[in-house]
């Protein structure tokens, strides 16, 4: 019989889509009380609270990581506005740049000619 039954492998898959600090630190947890209401409940209900939690704490979680890193973010970045102005000037010419590279090739060589024989276009 196999140590691991295959309802519980799917859980742990499922709980890939939370981040790792947190399945580090609640995954055990929540795989056991999975098993247990696995054991006393009905199965399809289980799996239903199970996607349920899922489908809403998993984003909320992920959410949470990115607020804080933006705010250490900004905060770094409100640290030293003399770095800050020079990568915005960075990104602006190189967006810039792109932008006007990108241009000229679609007009130049991706987009074609509005007219239907372009051979007859030169003169004799």
């Amino acid at each position: 019989m196999d140590s691991c039954p295959k309802e519980l492998r799917i859980y742990r898959a499922l709980l890939l889509a939370y981040p790792s600090e947190f399945r580090h630190e609640y995954g055990r947890e929540m795989e056991e009380l999975f098993a247990d209401r696995l054991r006393v409940e009905a199965p399809a209900r289980v799996w239903l609270a199970a996607l349920g939690d899922l489908l809403t704490s998993a984003p909320r979680e992920h959410l949470a990581i990115l607020a804080a890193d933006l705010r250490v973010g900004l905060r770094m970045l409100a640290k030293s506005p003399v770095v800050t102005m020079v990568a915005l000037l960075a990104m602006a010419i190189g967006i810039g740049a792109t932008t006007a590279v990108f241009s000229l090739v679609n007009a130049v060589l991706l987009r074609s000619f509005p007219y239907g024989d372009v051979s007859h276009l030169i003169y004799p």
